[in-house]
């Protein structure tokens, strides 16, 4: 440069004056400037791993820069050369770090230092950091389970340093890296995952794996040895077998099932059944119990309904399920009666057929047999052949015959239904026997007075069970039977006694009449009995045949006539004469007096005068007469002239 080795000096001047400073020669050399300093490195030994160091640096009025990497020695700083062999090329901005690197190198300081034009500049130092730890596994393996046939990441690992992994396991004969070519059944040799896949086999089961992880530099750590467990769906070494039992009861270990769960952990059951739409789960309720064990029960409530129904047993675990062979359950029953015998009324004395029935269901248990039984009053007495009041007795249905009468209503009756597996006893029933009426006492012949309301006719009857009695009386006329209604001549023409009305006379007398009971079982006809009616004798005509007579006229000379009739009254009717002088107070029997004469009969009778006698009592005035029929049954009243006399004049 032009103005190197120049002679410098400085004039100081004021107000007095000036003074020139020393000379001074001025030199101009080159500046190195560093602009970028290495930094520390780390690597591993063996495995530099591309670290190195780098410089940057200017030279200012001078030639470019020159480097020489240097490492500090105890307390001064040594050139970098051919004997250091961890180093890579040490006259460049960049120290490389060869795999020639140890342990040893260790926390080594290092600097550059650059030159140019006789300048040099030396860079801050940094320091090699040779990184020789082991990897820590965390988490470490854990024994795992697998299905067989299942993609499982059974063994899951990690680490802080590492730069590979490698799985390995252990099938008996030592330890043997993986490969996923070589052992397909697993996946992930060489990952922190260790998984199976579709190949896994029971093969596999309680093998042993562990996984070494390793560093670049050469640093390992083997982690814990594992187990794996490979299970399989269970295998059903017991079938469940076809069984009969008894119904309506409780029955426990109707079927049972034994397996072997082939590790694939705690074997379950669910027993199913299939009455003919599918397979379902058997519930477990008071008709079923143990149905989640290796055997079942039944309660009560399982029957004859349920035979035929087939069952199974569904046998899990971690892999899956299996299912048992089938077993047919036959159950039987003792019978049910599904029909009760119906009290029942009947008519006794006659042959009545399927008067109780019985209907039965023997559910699966064999052939039915009937017995029926009826009380005694004391005990239920099996009725046999002997028992001629029955037949069917070993039937479902029971007959009565003839000998069965209203005596025997009442009787209570049921049936014993049995089957090889037990009995069933019907609901009593009840049989009302009821016949026709039974007349106790007939109506007789009756004799009554005409014209009054006596008793005609009386009817007992016993109804025999057969309910209320109902009375219909009947009279015979002409020859032909009429139903005889309540109105003037008869009452109670429908009850147990028929009356007179008071209109019925002696005219009606002789007709016959009977009596037609009927209650619910039938009717029966009275006997008959005839009616006789009698009545005392009638006048039917009085006629005065003179008003005026001389008393002492002798002559044969009417005076009056009485007609009359008998009325059924029996015996001879006779007519009775009296007559009475001036008054009616004082009647005197005319049969047999000297004055007066009775000619004709009863029924047509005249009393004449027969004229002035011996011993005549009459004087002049008045005579009145009067007559009155007489028979057996009684006396017509008398009957006057009604108070108009025969004059007689002396």
């Amino acid at each position: 440069m032009d103005d190197d080795n120049l002679l410098l000096r400085c004039v100081v001047t004021n107000t007095v004056g000036s003074v020139n400073s020393e000379s001074a020669k001025l030199t101009i050399g080159t500046l190195v400037n560093i602009t970028l300093h290495p930094e520390d490195a780390t690597c591993q030994p063996s495995n530099p791993e591309s670290v190195f160091f780098y410089v940057e640096a200017t030279a200012v009025g001078g030639p470019a820069p020159t480097y020489q990497w240097q490492r500090l020695d105890g307390e001064n700083w040594a050139d970098l050369g051919a004997g250091d062999t961890w180093a890579g090329d040490v006259t460049t901005d960049t120290l490389t770090i060869t795999d020639q690197v140890a342990a040893a190198q260790h926390l080594t300081s290092v600097r550059c230092n650059v030159s140019s034009g006789g300048s040099s500049t030396a860079s801050n130092a940094a320091t090699l950091n040779i990184d020789s730890r082991a990897p820590t596994i965390a988490p470490q393996p854990a024994n795992a389970y697998a299905g067989e046939g299942k993609v499982v990441a059974v063994f899951t690992t990690n680490a802080d340093l590492y730069d590979s992994i490698q799985w390995q396991y252990n099938s008996g004969g030592g330890w043997t890296n993986g490969t996923d070519a070589a052992n397909t059944a697993f996946s992930g040799w060489t990952t922190g995952t260790l998984s199976t896949t579709a190949s896994v086999a029971a093969t596999h089961h309680n093998w042993q794996f562990r996984v070494i992880y390793t560093r670049a530099g050469g640093a390992s750590t083997t982690s814990n040895a594992v187990t794996l467990t490979v299970g399989q769906t269970p295998s059903i070494t017991t079938h469940p077998a076809a069984k009969t039992i008894r119904g309506s009861g409780t029955t426990a270990n109707v079927m049972t099932i034994a397996a072997n769960t082939r590790n694939g952990g705690t074997l379950t059951y669910q027993w199913q059944y299939n009455s003919g739409s599918g397979w379902a789960n058997l519930p477990a309720d008071a008709n079923w119990s143990g149905t989640r064990s290796t055997s079942f029960g039944v309660g009560a409530g399982v029957n004859y309904t349920h035979t035929g129904w087939s069952f199974r047993c569904a046998v899990s675990n971690t892999e899956g399920t299996v299912y048992s062979n089938s077993a047919v359950l036959t159950i039987n029953n003792n019978p049910t009666i599904t029909t009760h015998p119906s009290s029942k009324t009947i008519t006794g004395a006659q042959i009545n057929s399927n008067v109780l029935s019985v209907a039965a269901n023997t559910r699966n248990g064999g052939t039915l047999t009937y017995q029926w039984q009826y009380w005694s009053g004391s005990a239920w007495t099996n009725i046999s052949s002997s028992n001629n009041q029955y037949s069917g007795e070993n039937t479902a249905n029971l007959s009565t015959t003839a000998s069965l009468r209203y005596t025997h209503s009442g009787r209570r009756h049921r049936c014993i239904v049995t089957n090889p597996i037990g009995t069933a006893t019907s609901n009593e029933a009840t049989l009302t026997i009821w016949e026709g009426p039974l007349i106790t006492s007939q109506p007789s012949n009756k004799t009554i007075t005409g014209a009054t309301t006596s008793s005609i006719a009386s009817v007992s009857v016993n109804t025999r069970n057969g309910g209320t009695l109902s009375y219909r009386w009947q009279e015979q006329i002409g020859g032909t039977w009429y139903n005889i209604s309540n109105n003037q001549y008869y009452q109670g023409a429908t009850g147990a006694t028929l009356s007179a009305g008071g209109s019925l006379r002696w005219n009606h007398s002789g007709r016959a009449y009977r009596c037609i009971i009927t209650n619910s079982a039938g009717n029966i006809t009275s006997g008959t009995m005839t009616l006789t009616i009698r009545e005392i004798p009638t006048r039917t005509n009085w006629t005065q045949l003179n008003t005026t007579m001389r008393a002492l006229e002798s002559n044969d000379t009417g005076l009056f006539r009485h007609q009359g009739q008998q009325r059924n009254g029996g015996g001879t009717m006779r007519v009775e004469w009296q007559f009475a002088h001036n008054n009616l107070s004082n009647w005197t029997n005319a049969d047999g007096h000297p004055s007066f004469r009775i000619t004709g009969s009863a029924t047509n009778s005249e009393l004449h005068y027969n004229g002035a006698t011996s011993g005549n009592v009459f004087t002049s005035g008045f005579v009145f007469a009067r007559a009155r029929l007489v028979d057996d049954f009684g006396a017509s009243e008398w009957n006057t002239n009604n108070g108009n006399a025969v004059t007689f004049n002396f």
